[in-house]
C-alpha cells in the first residue's frame, strides 16, 4: 500500500470512527424520544381509559334508572354493558398505573369506590326483579349513590389533571430531542458525504479484484448447475420414486417419477409437509418408519398403494441422511415397484399348492389344510372323502393320455359342483381325490353328498364330440370324536374305498373313526395304495381293471 492509499484509510477509519460515535449519540436519542414517545401513549392510555370509566358508570346509571321506570329489558342489556364498560376500564387503569406508586393510592380509592357505585347499581336491579320497586327506589333517591360519584369524579379529575402536565411534559421533551436529532443527523450526513468521498479510491481499485472473484464464482455455478442436471437427468430415469425430507419432515425433492406413478407434478410436493404431500392415512401408517429413519436407522418395508392404474406392490427403504457430526439432516425415500415380482411369487405360490390339471388343491394344500382343521376345529362329526375314478386306465389306453386328462377334469368340476363352499377338495396323484367334509350333523349328511357326487358323475361328457360316461367310487371315513389323525383318517377312508371297489364300484362306502390306533387297522394305502400316491396311478388303475 502507498502513501497515499495510506492516508485515504486512515481518513476512512477516521471517519468510520467519527460515524460511530455520532451513531452512538443518535441511537440514544432516538431511544429517549421512544421513552418519552411510550410515556406520552401511556398518559393518553389512561386519559381514555379515565373518560371509558365515566362513560360506562353514566351508562350503567342510566340503564338502571330506565329498568327501575320502565322494567324493560333494553334498558337492562345497558346497565349490562356499562357495568362490563366501567370493570373493563377500571382494570386498564390499573395496567397503565401499575409502575406509577405515587398514584396507587388514588387507584385503590377510586377501585374501592366504582366497586361501591357498582354494587349499589346492582343491588337497586337485583330489588326490582324482585318486584320490590319501592325499596330500590328508595336507594335511587338517597344521597349515596350521587356521593359516590360524585368522589369517583374529583379522583378520576385529579387523575386526568396529572396525566395532562404529565402529557405536556414528556411532549416538550420529545420535541427538544426532534431538534437535537435532526442536529445530529445534519452532522452525519455530512461526515458520511466525507467518507464516501475518501472511500471511492478504495472502492474502485476493489472493483477489479471483484469482478475477477465474480467470473470465478460464475463458472462454478456453471459446473454445479451442470452436474445438478445431470443427477437430474439420471433420478427423473430411473424406476424408482426418489424424494428427500428434511429433518422437519418437509419435503424438499422428487423426481418424474411421481408424476408418472401418482399423475401429479413433482413440483406440487415441494415446500410441503410430508402429511400432506402423503395423505393423513398414509402417514399414520408409516409414522413408525419415519421416527426410526429420522433416529439415524435404515428402515425397509413393503406397502401396497392405491394408483390411478391399481394397486400396486412396493419395497420402501427410507435412508438417512447423516452429516460428518453425526446429525441426521433428513432422509431419502426410494419407492421400487416389485407388482410383477410379487405376481410371478403368487404364481409359483399357486403352482406349489395347486394341481396344474385340474387347478385344485394339491397334497401339500391338502395335507396343510387337514393339519390345521384337526388342531383347530370344534367338537362334532366330519368326514373324509376318498375317490377315484372307475375303470381309469382303460380310459386312459382306449383314448389316449390326452382323453384322460380331459375326464380328470370334468371330474374334478363334478366334484365343484357337489360340494360346499365350505369343503375343501384336493388331487392327490392320478385319478384319485380327496374330499374333507367339515361341520356335518350326522352320518346321512356325507352320504348325501357321495349319492350327489356319484349322480353328477354318471352324466358323463363330450370330448373330440365324443360321449364318455364316468362312475367313481368312494370310500368315506366318518369321524364323531376329536382324537383322530390324519393317518387315521386316510386310513379308514382308503379302506372304505378298497371295500366299494371290491362291490359293484360306482357307489361308496363308509366307515367310522373312533380313535382306534391305525397301526391295528388293516391299512392297505401302507402297501400297494401308498406306493401308488407317491409314484402314480398306475397301481389303482391296476386294481381297477
Amino acid at each position: 500500500m502507498n502513501r497515499s492509499q495510506r492516508v485515504l484509510a486512515s481518513a476512512s477509519i477516521t471517519g468510520l470512527a467519527l460515524l460511530f460515535v455520532l451513531a452512538l449519540v443518535i441511537s440514544y436519542q432516538f431511544q429517549a424520544a421512544g421513552y418519552y414517545s411510550d410515556q406520552a401513549e401511556r398518559s393518553r392510555g389512561i386519559l381514555i381509559a379515565v373518560q371509558n370509566l365515566n362513560r360506562g358508570l353514566v351508562k350503567a346509571e342510566s340503564g338502571q334508572r330506565g329498568f327501575l321506570l320502565t322494567a324493560k329489558a333494553s334498558y337492562l342489556d345497558s346497565y349490562l354493558r356499562g357495568v362490563t364498560a366501567s370493570q373493563a376500564a377500571l382494570i386498564d387503569i390499573a395496567r397503565q398505573l401499575k409502575d406509577n406508586n405515587l398514584e396507587q393510592e388514588h387507584l385503590a380509592t377510586l377501585r374501592d369506590l366504582v366497586q361501591a357505585k357498582l354494587h349499589e347499581l346492582s343491588e337497586t336491579v337485583e330489588l326490582e326483579k324482585a318486584h320490590r320497586h319501592s325499596e330500590a327506589i328508595a336507594i335511587v333517591q338517597s344521597d349515596r349513590g350521587q356521593d359516590l360519584m360524585d368522589q369517583i369524579q374529583q379522583i378520576n379529575g385529579k387523575l386526568l389533571d396529572n396525566e395532562r402536565l404529565r402529557l405536556g411534559e414528556h411532549s416538550t421533551a420529545m420535541h427538544a430531542g426532534r431538534l437535537l436529532t435532526g442536529r445530529l443527523f445534519r452532522a452525519g450526513l455530512i461526515g458520511m458525504a466525507v467518507l464516501c468521498a475518501t472511500t471511492v479510491v478504495l472502492i474502485w481499485r476493489s472493483l477489479a479484484a471483484q469482478r475477477i472473484a465474480m467470473q470465478a464464482l460464475q463458472l462454478n455455478e456453471a459446473k454445479l448447475a451442470e452436474k445438478e442436471h445431470l443427477l437430474r437427468t439420471i433420478t427423473d430415469n430411473l424406476p424408482v420414486l426418489i424424494s428427500y425430507i428434511d429433518r422437519d419432515e418437509v419435503v424438499r425433492f422428487s423426481n418424474r417419477t411421481y408424476k408418472t406413478w401418482l399423475n401429479r407434478d413433482p413440483a406440487q410436493a415441494l415446500g410441503r409437509p410430508l402429511v400432506e404431500a402423503m395423505g393423513p392415512e398414509m402417514y399414520a401408517n408409516r409414522q413408525e418408519h419415519i421416527r426410526n429413519v429420522l433416529a439415524g436407522r435404515l428402515t425397509e418395508f413393503q406397502a401396497v398403494l392405491d394408483l390411478p392404474d391399481g394397486p400396486r406392490h412396493h419395497q420402501v427403504t427410507y435412508l438417512p441422511d447423516t452429516t460428518a457430526d453425526g446429525r441426521v439432516a433428513g432422509f431419502f425415500a426410494l419407492t421400487m415397484d416389485i407388482t410383477a415380482m410379487k405376481r410371478i411369487e403368487a404364481q409359483l405360490e399357486q403352482l406349489a399348492r395347486h394341481d396344474t390339471l385340474t387347478g385344485l388343491p394339491n397334497r401339500r394344500h391338502f395335507e396343510e389344510r387337514l393339519s390345521e382343521f384337526l388342531l383347530q376345529r370344534e367338537q362334532g362329526p366330519f368326514a373324509l372323502m376318498f375317490l377315484d375314478i372307475d375303470h381309469f386306465k382303460a380310459i386312459n389306453d382306449a383314448y389316449g393320455h390326452a382323453t384322460g386328462d380331459a375326464a380328470l377334469k370334468h371330474f374334478g368340476e363334478c366334484l365343484k359342483a357337489s360340494v360346499r363352499a365350505t369343503d375343501t377338495i384336493a388331487r392327490l396323484a392320478g385319478d384319485e381325490f380327496v374330499v374333507l367334509l367339515p361341520g356335518l350333523h350326522q352320518r346321512a349328511d356325507a352320504e348325501i353328498v357321495a349319492q350327489k357326487i356319484i349322480k353328477n358323475t354318471r352324466l358323463g361328457f363330450r370330448v373330440n364330440g365324443k360321449a364318455l360316461n364316468l362312475t367313481t367310487s368312494i370310500g368315506i371315513a366318518y369321524a364323531r370324536e376329536s382324537a383322530v389323525t390324519s393317518d387315521l383318517l386316510f386310513g379308514s377312508a382308503d379302506e372304505a374305498l378298497y371295500a366299494a371297489k371290491n362291490g359293484d364300484r360306482d357307489t361308496f362306502k363308509v366307515m367310522e373313526c373312533n380313535g382306534i390306533d391305525p397301526a391295528q387297522r388293516p391299512y392297505r394305502r401302507r402297501s400297494g395304495a401308498r406306493l401308488r400316491n407317491e409314484v402314480g396311478a398306475s397301481s389303482r388303475d391296476s386294481r381297477a381293471s
